[in-house]
Formats: C-alpha cells, sequence, structure tokens
C-alpha cells in the first residue's frame, strides 16, 4: 500500500549571497527549502536558519554529479557539520564520498543526512545494487536519481521504490529527464520523503 504522498521542496541554486539571502527573505512561506551552495562556500549557516523558518536542505552536489562545487570532500564535510551545528534540518552527502573516504561524522545522521547518488546508469539490477549498498550505511532519507531514456524506466523507478520501502527505510527515488517524469509523480504518490520543485 503507497505511503502518504511526499512534501514539496523547492530547490534553488544562488550564484551571489544577496541572491541568497533575498531568497530566503522571498520563500519563507515555504514549508521546505534546499539550498544548493555549490557556488557560496562560506555561507553564514547561522545568519540563514534565522532568516529562513521552515525546514532547510543544505547541498553541495560535486561536479561528477552534474553540480558546480569545486571544494575537496572534507571542506564539504566541515562545512556539513557547520550546518547542522547551526540548526539545518538536512544535508546531502553523494554515496560515492561515503562509501570511499567512510568520513567521520558527528552529527546524528539517522536525522540529519540525506545519502545521495545521481547517476546516468539506467539498468535495473546495477540501480537494485546500488541501492542496496547504500543502505548498507545508516541515513535519514535515502536518495537515489538516474537517467531516463524511455517510459519503461519509470518502471524501473517504482521497483525500487518498492525494494526500499521493504527495508522500512525513507526515500526519495525518480529518473531524471523528459522521458523519467512520470517517475517524479509516481514518487510523490508512492510516498517519496519529499518531492524537488523549481522556483520557476
Amino acid at each position: 500500500m503507497p505511503s502518504a504522498p511526499s512534501k514539496y521542496c523547492l530547490s534553488i541554486l544562488p550564484a551571489s549571497y544577496p541572491e541568497l539571502f533575498t531568497a530566503l527573505d522571498e520563500l519563507n512561506h515555504c514549508e521546505f527549502l534546499e539550498l544548493r551552495l555549490d557556488l557560496l562556500p562560506d555561507a553564514d549557516f547561522q545568519q540563514i536558519r534565522r532568516r529562513y523558518l521552515g525546514k532547510l536542505i543544505v547541498t553541495l552536489r560535486d561536479r561528477n554529479e552534474k553540480g558546480f562545487w569545486k571544494g575537496t570532500p572534507e571542506q564539504k564535510i566541515a562545512l556539513y557539520h557547520q550546518a547542522v551545528n547551526a540548526g539545518i534540518d538536512f544535508v546531502d552527502l553523494e554515496f560515492e564520498i561515503l562509501k570511499k573516504q567512510r568520513p567521520e561524522l558527528s552529527f546524528d545522521v539517522k536525522r540529519h543526512l540525506v545519502l545521495s547518488h545521481h547517476t546516468e546508469e539506467r539498468e535495473p539490477a546495477v540501480l537494485r545494487k546500488k541501492l542496496a549498498d547504500m543502505l548498507r550505511f545508516p541515513a535519514a532519507v535515502y536518495k537515489l536519481v538516474f537517467q531516463a531514456r524511455e517510459l519503461n524506466d519509470n518502471l524501473t523507478a517504482l521497483n525500487l521504490i518498492e525494494h526500499v520501502r521493504k527495508a522500512g527505510r525513507a526515500y526519495i527515488i525518480h529518473a531524471m529527464g523528459a522521458a523519467g517524469q512520470i517517475s517524479r509523480i509516481l514518487g510523490y504518490l508512492e510516498g517519496n520523503a519529499w518531492t524537488y520543485v523549481s522556483r520557476d
């Protein structure tokens, strides 16, 4: 039986600090906001937390996962610790960093960590294996986003959702691209922890 529909999470990628703080003020009516801070590595998390009252996710997306972050994994982890200590609700960490480097995370990962993987891979067996590997690590939410090239890839997303639901974990699973748009709707209906939307 499907879980309750997910919440909407507005995702923004500010290019400057004035743009960031203007957006925080303008979007305070939103319940959930993801801050893509790839371009703003010295953000003041205390000020961000004071200016935005809803739930916050901080993300520094690496270039190999379609982001713009140019710093090191160590720098990213240090910033994530600062974010959680400032009261940020969630931080999004790529699975490959966690798997390869096994960083020490001083915050409660079962409350604050979104463990994510973005990939061009679309082979169901490979994606199931990746998801199983991710589930071996504790996290608050498991996020797997893959590239869709045909409508059947939406069924792959649905099957992955069923797999992680059986494991009793919170998840965000959908496909990217025009062919994967249906998977966002399915994910919303099938219990994704939240559904990302753009400001446009």
